[in-house]
């Protein structure tokens, strides 16, 4: 033993901790020593040259502090000739946005090329058509809100009700065309003779929103003209899916509202893109009920097919 040497060895201070509780020698490799790697126990060298997680530093995306601006100092000003409802949409919309990322994401989701808000070929209505439908269950049960950040939006749209409501124009362009839709539903054999009251229901109250447009001239509001869809909403519009042809005849008429608004930018073209598709679900007699509302709109019909 006394010719032997101790292996000769240059001292670290740079060991793992693994190593230096144990007292042992350690090879420091990287990224786990071998006393380590041979022991299958975590190496700190692992740890030691990793980037902690942290907020990565964000760019500020111009584009859309671009949009957001021209939304609050132009865009808002076209969506409703309320003062109110304007700024609304300038402050209370923005705010919600903020405060409920998940619009946000909803909003900015990539979209399919075919998932567009206009119809396509052999399809049914647009889904939005159909949205008032939970929205009226909703108030029914729970009332109209009286506070909160929606509640300007709701107080608005009472209060348009409450106008349409009142004493209808007497000569509205379309009371004479209605009252002769409404004399054929009212006479007409049906399959199922409960929804001849539901037909008749929609179009007295078709009337009211003629009515009102009359009155209103250049102040008629998307709520004016949306308040008959959320009358509708639980037994008329479903009848719309299956289609049946006095649904569809009726909801043509709904159309040429829809052109009484296209002073606002956002609903261009929806009166013609909807009365056209009615107009192709429709046989020759279900075209002459809606002779008056497809010239009103000023829609010029094509040859068409797979009619009702």
């Amino acid at each position: 033993m006394a010719n032997s040497k101790r292996r000769a060895h240059n001292k670290s201070r740079m060991g793992c901790k693994n190593c230096k509780a144990r007292k042992i020698k350690c090879d420091e490799k990287k990224p786990s020593c071998s006393n380590c790697t041979r022991r299958q126990v975590d190496c700190d060298f692992c740890v030691v040259g990793t980037p902690q997680p942290g907020v990565s530093p964000t760019g500020l995306n111009i584009t859309d502090l671009e949009l957001l601006h021209n939304y609050t100092t132009t865009t808002y000003l076209t969506l409703s000739e309320s003062p109110v409802i304007r700024e609304f949409y300038r402050n209370t919309v923005v705010q919600v946005g903020f405060d409920c990322d998940y619009i946000m994401r909803a909003l900015g989701w990539p979209r399919k090329s075919e998932d567009t808000l206009f119809l396509q070929e052999n399809a049914g209505f647009p889904d939005w058509v159909y949205l008032l439908r939970g929205t009226k269950g909703f108030i029914e049960l729970a009332g109209v809100p009286t506070s909160g950040p929606l509640a300007p939006l709701f107080a608005h749209s009472v209060a348009r009700f409450m106008v349409r409501e009142g004493p209808e124009a007497a000569d509205s362009s379309g009371h004479a065309a209605l009252a002769e839709l409404e004399e054929i539903m009212a006479q007409r054999p049906l399959e199922d003779e409960a929804l001849r009251g539901v037909y008749l229901l929609a179009i007295a109250e078709l009337k009211k929103s003629f009515g009102q447009a009359e009155a209103c001239a250049g102040r008629y509001e998307m709520a004016d003209a949306f308040v008959w869809v959320f009358l509708m909403a639980e037994d008329f519009l479903p009848l719309l899916r299956t289609p049946t042809r006095e649904a569809v005849s009726i909801f043509a008429f709904f159309c040429v509202l829809l052109k009484k608004l296209e002073g606002h930018w956002w609903m261009q073209g929806w009166g013609g893109h909807l009365i056209a598709h009615a107009y192709n679900l429709l046989d020759d007699e279900g075209r002459l009920w809606i002779h008056w509302a497809v010239e009103e709109i000023g829609w010029v019909p094509p040859s068409a097919t797979g009619r009702l």
